[in-house]
């Protein structure tokens, strides 16, 4: 080992055992009083020689000596005995050589350095104090050994004084100015962390639904056998619908920025059904149970009032990402069973139970952290789902536990707070013709499809459009009454298409269609002249209140 790995490895001694602030204070430790040692060590015979005077040979060679078990002290992790034992060293060389060397030595630079030293490496003020009293201790002793005037000392007293209120000041001033960053890297840290865990959750939920979506999917195609059309059963049209209404939700869930910057989703307490919506709920999932052969019973007691007053939205994420967890965890040719009911302080009481492997001991206690699994062949791990359910469970004021036996299954219990809602008066909607023409013009052919059936439903002349300046010539033969534009066209985007519509057919109102939903965008377009901004997807009701409203005004 070379002296330059052996110099590395003092300095660091004791260091990696800490982490950042203190980790640095070890390392100044080592190094002040590593090379003073080295100095004396060098010097020593250098004094010796020039003066011939044996105290200046022995005394900082003691003095190195001592410096040199700082950083063993550091090693064992006794760092404040460390800090002392270097301070007190450096303040007894400081009187030594400067009762020997006279007033040539200029102790007065020294204790500058003892000062600085002292704010820097001691935290509390007791500390602090003692290593003051050390310094103003040597500086007295050596200017009663020099004879000072009282009226000297007391001068030499005040600028000490003074210099000590700059480094405390100027220490004070950093320790804030540390604290303020420390805190905002904090906020930094917990709104990336939010932002993480919502991507996640949005990446999570969304495959759920998507599992829903692929499964009906490839069951029709399986069954329609090159057919050019099929019979196809409510049930199975009316899951598509929820789990697509399930993703708007979650997405919309995502963007709402002001829950990302804060690292909580606000809650949102509407009046509905809940039995209903475990119902419906439970018809989605049951698509991907069929696959195993896994039938979903419930139990909803009578007892709960016909309306609540909660969140959907978060409850709605509770209830698929139990039952989702039950279905993969379920072995085939088995039942999940899903109750409701209100318990005796009038909670509102969930519970999910599977017919899966069960959990030991460990497994329950790790169940709700992210990216816990079980290593089993035929179960998949658990992924973010229990956490985010039981994250969503807290928000919304109630708990979650799980009983388990190895071998048996599962039951997730969810207890939350349980209000009665008030039941809304249905009004029955009437939907009249428009009659109206309309251009879209969107890059995309599935959305085109998708538009087209809506606006048709609305007794809409469609006019369809891939490209922009293809739409603007076929509006040149028939004028629309109104264009919806898509604002993500590729070449060219938001308000330039809006500008080259807007001067091919003057006149023309324009409604700006997007994926996305972010304040800025919908600001943007609306001041650069649209109409209306609607965001994918496009509801029936939505939509069609936009185009009501539009079209009444004129």
């Amino acid at each position: 080992m070379n002296p330059r790995d052996i110099l590395k490895k003092v300095i660091n001694a004791g260091a990696q055992t800490q982490d950042g602030t203190k980790a640095r204070t070890v390392v100044i430790v080592n190094i002040m009083a590593a090379i003073p040692a080295l100095f004396a060590f060098l010097l020593a015979p250098i004094l010796f020689f020039i003066t011939g005077q044996l105290r200046l040979l022995y005394c900082p060679v003691i003095e190195g000596l001592i410096l040199i078990t700082v950083p063993f002290f550091n090693r064992s992790g006794k760092y404040l005995t460390a800090k002392f034992i270097m301070f007190c060293t450096h303040c007894a060389g400081t009187l030594f050589f400067g009762v020997i060397m006279g007033p040539a030595a200029n102790v007065e630079l020294i204790v500058i350095f003892l000062i600085g030293m002292s704010f820097l490496l001691f935290t509390t003020n007791q500390q602090r104090i003692f290593s003051l009293l050390a310094v103003f201790s040597v500086l007295t002793a050596l200017g009663i050994h020099y004879g000072y005037e009282i009226t000297k000392l007391v001068v030499l007293m005040a600028v000490v004084t003074l210099n000590i209120l700059v480094f405390y000041f100027y220490s004070e001033h950093f320790k804030e100015s540390i604290d303020k960053l420390m805190a905002k890297t904090k906020k930094l840290e917990d709104v990336n962390i939010s932002k993480s865990l919502s991507f996640n959750k949005t990446n999570h939920e969304t495959r759920n639904h998507l599992n829903i979506v692929t499964s009906i999917s490839e069951e029709l195609l399986r069954q329609s056998k090159g057919a050019d059309k099929i019979v196809i059963a409510a049930d199975r049209v009316k899951a598509l619908n929820i789990a697509c209404k399930q993703m708007t939700l979650v997405i919309n869930n995502v963007l709402d920025y002001s829950a990302l910057e804060n690292g909580k989703f606000e809650l949102v307490n509407s009046n509905f059904d809940l039995r209903e919506l475990i119902t419906e709920i439970t018809a989605s999932f049951q698509v991907m149970a069929d696959e195993k052969q896994v039938k979903i019973s419930t139990e909803l007691s009578p007892a709960i009032p016909e309306i609540i007053l909660s969140d959907e939205r978060e409850l709605t994420t509770v209830i698929s990402n139990l039952i989702s967890n039950a279905v993969k965890f379920t072995a085939a040719d088995s039942e999940i069973r899903i109750k409701a009911f209100p318990n005796e302080k009038h909670q509102l009481v969930i519970s999910v139970t599977d017919a899966g492997p069960g959990l030991n001991d460990l497994q329950r206690v790790q169940i709700f952290k992210p990216y816990v699994s079980q290593r089993h062949s035929t179960y998949r791990g658990t992924g973010l789902g229990l956490p985010l359910v039981k994250k969503t469970v807290e928000s919304m004021g109630g708990n979650i536990r799980v009983e388990s036996k190895t071998g048996i299954g599962s039951t997730f219990i969810v207890t939350l707070p349980l209000t009665a809602g008030i039941k809304q008066l249905e009004e029955k909607i009437s939907y009249k013709k428009f009659n109206k023409t309309v251009l879209v013009i969107d890059d995309n052919q599935m959305n085109l499809r998708a538009v087209e059936l809506l606006l048709q439903r609305m007794g809409c002349q469609v006019l369809l459009s891939a490209d922009l300046f293809q739409g603007i010539e076929a509006a040149s033969h028939e004028r629309p009454d109104l264009v919806l534009l898509d604002i993500g066209l590729p070449g060219i985007y938001g308000k330039e298409a809006l500008k080259v519509v807007q001067e091919a057919l003057d006149g023309t109102p324009v409604i700006s269609v997007t994926g996305e939903t972010a304040p800025a965008i919908k600001e943007e377009m609306l001041a650069a002249g649209a109409v209306g901004f609607l965001s994918k997807p496009l509801i029936f009701d939505t939509f069609y209140s936009e185009l009501e409203t539009f079209f009444s005004k004129k």
